[in-house]
């Protein structure tokens, strides 16, 4: 009896938490892609010029970084980085950076 337990267990337990986690983490990401929209950074140009030559702002930094989501287009960001940078408190920068990083992992 032990023995059809282990079975049991083994191959019928795991995969099936494996398949159910697997498939709340993708569908967790296709419910976060559908929130966040993309934007063209062309749009935004003249704004980041005044933002730029306003002395007004105070200035964050000489350079900005932010990390962005990989897009089909490298002109676009996610809209809540351009939220970040120009609603409430703008942030002034000499350069704005917008970096996104492909980890690979080559096996050993």
């Amino acid at each position: 009896m032990r023995k059809f337990f282990l079975w049991w267990l083994v191959h019928l337990l795991y995969p099936s938490i494996s398949f159910m986690l697997l498939f709340f983490l993708h569908r967790a990401r296709s419910i976060r892609d559908g929130y966040n929209q993309l934007v063209n950074l062309d749009d935004f140009i003249p704004m980041f010029n005044a933002i730029i030559e306003d002395k007004s702002i105070p200035k964050e930094a000489t350079n900005l970084l932010f990390m962005s989501r990989k897009s089909k287009r490298t002109a676009q960001v996610d809209s809540n980085i351009i939220y970040s940078i120009f609603q409430r408190n703008p942030k002034r920068a000499d350069v704005y950076w917008f970096i996104h990083a492909d980890i690979f992992r080559l096996s050993e």
